[in-house]
Formats: C-alpha cells, sequence, structure tokens
C-alpha cells in the first residue's frame, strides 16, 4: 500500500514501475531482431579498421532491450546475434563451415547477451533494492554499468575470435580497446533512446519520466531545430579541419562540441536531448567515414562518450536544483497520517487508471467520511480528533494490500484505490475496514469511530475527477440513509 514515508515512498514507486518488464509480443520481438541486424549493418558500414567501428549501436539496443523486456529479449536478440555471425563470415570470407560458424555464433551470442543482460540485471536490483533512488543517481549508475557491460563483452567478444582463430593473440590487444570505446559510445548514446521507442506508447514510459521528475515541455520545434542545426554545422567544421589539415590534434576540438550539446541538454526536454545525442553520433560516424578519418576514431570516439555522460549529468543538474526533500515530502504525503495527500493520490492514481486501461482490469475506488468528526473535535479536543484521523489511517493500511493507494481527500476524508479489483470485490473491501473500526480504541474517546461510505467501480475511459464525484454522491446518499 502506498503509505511509506520520505524517500521511501518515492523509491518504492520509482522500484515498481522500473522493475516491471514491458510484454513482448511476436510483433515486438520480430522488430527487436530486424532492429538489431538493421543497427549491425549500419555500424558494420563504418568499420575503420576489421571489428572496430566508431560507434556500434547493437550494444544500445541489446542494453536496452534487456533493460525494457527482462530475459524475454533474449530469443530475438540471439537470432539477431547468430544470423549477423553469419553475415559476418560471408563479409570477412573465413572460409569456415557451417559447424564451425555455428559453434562461433552461439559463444558469440553467450558474450554478448550474458554481458549487457548482467548489467541489466544489475541496474534492475539496485533500484529494487534502494541502491538507485532519483535521477542523478540512475545517471551515474547507468553511466558505469554502460562502461563496464560494454567493457566485458569487448572482453568476452575477442576472446571468441580468438577462439575461432578470426584473430591472432596479438590481434587481440590491438583490438579490444576500439571495440570497448565503439560499444561503449553506442551504449551510452543510444540506449536511453532506444528506451523510450521500445516503450512508446506504453504506461511504463510517463510513468517513469513522471517519478524521476524528468523535464517532459518541449519548446517551439523550430527552436530545437536551430539548435540542432548548429551542433551539425559545428560537428562539421571540425571534421573538415582535420581533414584539411591532416592532423591528429585538430581532431580534438570535437571536444567543444559539448558546449552546444549542452545548451540543447538545459533547454530541451530529455527526449529531445536523447534524440540529439542519436543524431550527432550518426552524424559524426557518417562524417568519419565520408573523410576517412579512421586515424583519428579513437579520440572522436572518447569524444562521444565525454559528452553522453556530460549531457545526463546535465539532465539530472535542473533536477538537483529543484529538489528538496522537505518539500516534496510536505507535498506527497499528509503530516498527520502518513498516507499521501490528494494532490499526489491523484497523481499515483493516474498512472493506475492508466494501466489499468491499458491492461483492461478492473478498478474501483472507494471513499470515506468519518462520521460526527466535527463532534468530536468540539467535544473531545482537536488533540483526540488528530488521534482518531491516524487511528483510521492505521487501518486502512493494516486493511489495504501493497498495490491498493490510500490518500487523504480533506479533514475527514479518505480515498482509497484499488486496482484489480471489481465493485463486487471492494465491497467486501469495505466490509473488513468497517468491522475493523469497532476496534479502535482512542484514549479520551467515549464513543465509537465509525464512516460512511461512498464506492464505486471506475469506467473504462473514466476520468478520475467523474469517479470522485459518484463516490462522493454515493458518500451523501449513504449519510442521508442513517
Amino acid at each position: 500500500m502506498h503509505e511509506l514515508s520520505g524517500d521511501a515512498r518515492q523509491d518504492d514507486h520509482s522500484s515498481r514501475i522500473l522493475e516491471q518488464s514491458s510484454e513482448l509480443t511476436l510483433f515486438r520481438g520480430v522488430l527487436l531482431f530486424i532492429g538489431y541486424v538493421v543497427l549491425w549493418r549500419v555500424s558494420a558500414l563504418m568499420e575503420y579498421a576489421p571489428h572496430a567501428s566508431l560507434w556500434f549501436p547493437p550494444a544500445g539496443w541489446t542494453l536496452a532491450a534487456f533493460l525494457v523486456f527482462g530475459v524475454r529479449a533474449l530469443f530475438p536478440l540471439a537470432l539477431g546475434m547468430m544470423f549477423t555471425t553469419f553475415w559476418m563470415n560471408a563479409i570477412y570470407d573465413a572460409g569456415q563451415t557451417i559447424t564451425e560458424v555455428l559453434v562461433v555464433g552461439l559463444l558469440f551470442t553467450f558474450a554478448i547477451s550474458f554481458s549487457y543482460g548482467l548489467g541489466a540485471a544489475l541496474l534492475r536490483q539496485f533500484v529494487r533494492f534502494g541502491v538507485v533512488r532519483d535521477l542523478p543517481v540512475m545517471v551515474m549508475s547507468f553511466l558505469a554499468l554502460g562502461a563496464l557491460t560494454s567493457l566485458l563483452a569487448s572482453f568476452l567478444g575477442t576472446q571468441v575470435l580468438l577462439i575461432a582463430g578470426t584473430v591472432s593473440i596479438f590481434d587481440v590487444y590491438t583490438i579490444w580497446l576500439p571495440w570497448w570505446i565503439g560499444d561503449m559510445a553506442g551504449v551510452l548514446v543510444l540506449t536511453p533512446l532506444f528506451m523510450v521507442l521500445m516503450l512508446w506508447r506504453q504506461p511504463h514510459l510517463s510513468s517513469w519520466v513522471r517519478t524521476l521528475r524528468i523535464s517532459t515541455e518541449p519548446t517551439p520545434i523550430y527552436q530545437f531545430g536551430v539548435k540542432l542545426t548548429v551542433l551539425l554545422s559545428l560537428l562539421y567544421a571540425c571534421i573538415l579541419l582535420s581533414w584539411w589539415f591532416e592532423h591528429r590534434d585538430v581532431a580534438f576540438a570535437v571536444f567543444f562540441l559539448i558546449i552546444p550539446q549542452m545548451w540543447i541538454a538545459y533547454t530541451e526536454n530529455a527526449l529531445r536531448t536523447a534524440v540529439s545525442l542519436g543524431v550527432f553520433s550518426l552524424s559524426l560516424a557518417i562524417g568519419i567515414n565520408l573523410f576517412d578519418l579512421g586515424e583519428s576514431a579513437m579520440v572522436y570516439q572518447f569524444a562521444v562518450t565525454v559528452i553522453a555522460a556530460s549531457v545526463y549529468f546535465g539532465l539530472a543538474v535542473p533536477v538537483l536544483l529543484a529538489q528538496n526533500q522537505q518539500l516534496q515530502m510536505q507535498a506527497q504525503f499528509d503530516y498527520l497520517t502518513g498516507v499521501t495527500t490528494r494532490g499526489y493520490f491523484s497523481e499515483l492514481a493516474a498512472d493506475e487508471l492508466e494501466r489499468a486501461s491499458h491492461y483492461k482490469y478492473p478498478i474501483s475506488l472507494l471513499m470515506l467520511d468519518l462520521d460526527h468528526f466535527k463532534r468530536i473535535n468540539d467535544t473531545y479536543g482537536h488533540a483526540v480528533g488528530d488521534k482518531a484521523l491516524m487511528a483510521v489511517a492505521d487501518v486502512l493500511k493494516n486493511q489495504l494490500r501493497p498495490s491498493d493507494l490510500c490518500g487523504r481527500f480533506g479533514g475527514d476524508e479518505f480515498l482509497v484505490l484499488l486496482p484489480g479489483l471489481s465493485e463486487s470485490s471492494a465491497s467486501k473491501v469495505v466490509v473488513r475496514i468497517k468491522d475493523a473500526f469497532e476496534y479502535i480504541a482512542i484514549e479520551g474517546l467515549d464513543e465509537p469511530i465509525s464512516a460512511s461510505f461512498g464506492m464505486v467501480q471506475i469506467e473504462p475511459g473514466e476520468s478520475l475527477e467523474k469517479a470522485l464525484q459518484r463516490a462522493d454522491e454515493h458518500l451523501i446518499t449513504g449519510k442521508r440513509r442513517r
């Protein structure tokens, strides 16, 4: 039930959202397979050395898939990795038999899937156990795990090539670093964007964005277009200078592009910032390929990763500045009873209604109003009245499920949202609460605690406000009958 205090309540909601794996339908599985193959081919066209691409989008695609779909993503991704292994064998004309290629493909699939699956599982566990609490910590966790998992993938991947006889032991030492940096660039730059694409129109996306307090307010599209044009113009200016002077040191000028990229991060929403990073990295890879700047590829790879890391921290800065723990507590939780405030209840309820609509399960709303509360305050004092409110809140906490929402609507009124319960099932909850009220004993109060209830099952497509109005009407009707 949603009545935790402090950061624990926010962390619990974040954990529920980020631990959930989206449903992987056949259509999405096919898209995962096609996406992996297409992205692999794009990266293969931008190789500046054998087995070394400036920027490897399939790495970001793989990590995003495991984060969004969990272990369900393994099968379509494994098919994509096996397919590309056979394709790679054809490109490099390795002359291996089908059996040999199959064995290499299975080893390669294990190496990559294990690495990025492990990274995704660790991030999920960090969320589950409260290690990741908010956006800044999530950024640091993502960057650290992105770097480490891509390092593990490059190490295991080069070992597979060594076992297959594709490269010698001496080649391993020359290709593992560019492999790692290319994978890391793909992970850090593209994973968030790919996650947004995979979660598009899913209830988890809006809940995640709302929970992490990520800005979603866009500026006019032409302003974003101007900023992106400035960024890309400066990028190709750096590429042309590097090509013209034919000196590796000139390539370091690309690091200054962190300034226009941070300009976008501070003035645009998170989605547009992720898009700008993706466009920036793709344009950089195309430019290096067109102007044959492979000798400076490592410089550009490090630039992409550094800029990406800086941008993600840039997204977190407004959150850090705006985050005031005390004000957040006051806005989200009632100081007396510990249940959610009306505003925060409405925010969480909106997420629950969206999920209920998407997964087509029933959801009921309960409103209760303490009987004769004004008389209790006037006769026994406000201190006793406060104890009565706290006792009622404790009863609700004990009688409701962890998945239920409980909030204080106003003075002596409480709201309860019951996901997954129809009206008939919710009526049984009302009976339990009424029975529990009979056992409330408050020092200084010589009369029993009772309440009037208004209960409705929320109709598909019905707004929370409309449901509240119907519940209030039922509550008033119940009071008149007593």
